[in-house]
C-alpha cells in the first residue's frame, strides 16, 4: 500500500522543502516523490535528493496546475498526494491517511486538510514540524463546498480515477477548486482531514509580484468552469476581476 507524492516547486523556501522531503522519505507509505522543478535554470540541491525522489525538469515553468497534471500522469502508483513545497506535515502523515481506507472507497473523490487543522505562518516566522501524540488518528469528514475552500489544496490525496486534468488556462490558482467541482458533479464525495496538524506558509510562491498578472487571468478564466451564479456571488457581475 504505497502512494506517490507530487511537489511542484520554484525553490522559494529550500529549508522547508528539504525538511518536507525528509519527512516523506521516512514515511513507509511513500515510495515515490516526484519533485517538479519549475525553476528550470536552477538544479535541485543535492542535499534535498533522497532514494525516493525523482526530479522532473520541464522545458519551462509549468506553474502549479499543469505540474499536477504531469505528476499524476507520471506517478507509478494509483494513489497520489499533491503537496505544496511551503508545507510541513506530521511524521507518517501519508501512512495514516492510507490506513483510514478512505482512498479505497469507490465513492471517494479527493481528501485534503480542514482549515481548522492548518496553522499559517508568514515568511518571517520560523516554522517547525507539527507534533502529535502517538494515539492521534485522523478524522475524515465529508465536505460539500468546492469554492472558498481556504488552504484545503495544500495537500490533496486521491486516486487517478478521481483526477480530472486541469485546463491549461488555469495555471496557478483554482486548480484545487476545479478538481473538487469535477468530483462533485461526477457524484463523488470529497473530504476534509481533521485532528492532524499542517504547518504552512500561505502563498509563499503564488503571491509573488511576478505572478500577479497570471493570478488575475486565472480568476477571470475560472468563471467558465464553475456555475455562473456562484462566481457572480463571489466576484460580482463584473466581467473581469480587474474591475472588482
Amino acid at each position: 500500500m504505497s502512494i506517490t507524492v507530487i511537489i511542484p516547486t520554484m525553490q522559494v523556501k529550500l529549508n522547508i522543502l528539504k525538511k518536507l522531503i525528509e519527512l516523506l522519505t521516512a514515511d513507509d507509505g511513500v515510495n515515490q516523490i516526484l519533485i517538479i522543478n519549475n525553476k528550470v535554470d536552477t538544479p535541485i540541491a543535492e542535499d534535498i535528493i533522497t532514494a525516493k525522489t525523482e526530479i522532473i525538469v520541464p522545458n519551462q515553468n509549468l506553474y502549479v496546475n499543469e505540474s499536477w497534471n504531469l505528476g499524476v500522469r507520471l506517478a507509478k502508483n494509483d494513489k497520489f498526494v499533491l503537496m505544496n513545497d511551503d508545507l510541513l506535515i506530521c511524521p507518517n502523515l501519508c501512512s495514516m491517511i492510507l490506513e483510514t481506507g478512505i482512498l479505497d472507497e469507490e465513492s471517494t473523490g479527493l481528501v485534503g486538510p480542514s482549515t481548522g487543522c492548518i496553522k499559517t505562518y508568514d515568511n518571517k516566522n520560523r516554522m517547525a514540524v507539527p507534533k502529535i501524540k502517538k494515539s492521534t488518528k485522523p478524522k475524515i469528514i465529508p465536505m460539500k463546498n468546492y469554492l472558498l475552500t481556504g488552504d484545503w489544496g495544500i495537500s490533496i490525496f486521491g486516486r487517478k480515477r478521481s483526477y480530472y486534468p486541469i485546463p491549461e488556462d488555469l495555471k496557478i490558482i483554482y486548480g484545487d477548486n476545479y478538481l473538487l467541482y469535477q468530483n462533485t458533479i461526477n457524484k463523488k464525495t470529497n473530504y476534509q482531514i481533521s485532528e492532524l496538524p499542517f504547518h504552512h506558509i500561505h502563498s509563499a510562491t503564488c503571491m509573488m509580484k511576478q505572478f500577479e498578472s497570471q493570478v488575475i487571468r486565472d480568476i477571470d478564466n475560472s468563471r467558465k468552469y464553475f456555475p455562473k451564479e456562484e462566481m457572480d456571488r463571489i466576484f460580482g457581475k463584473a466581467k473581469s476581476v480587474v474591475n472588482v
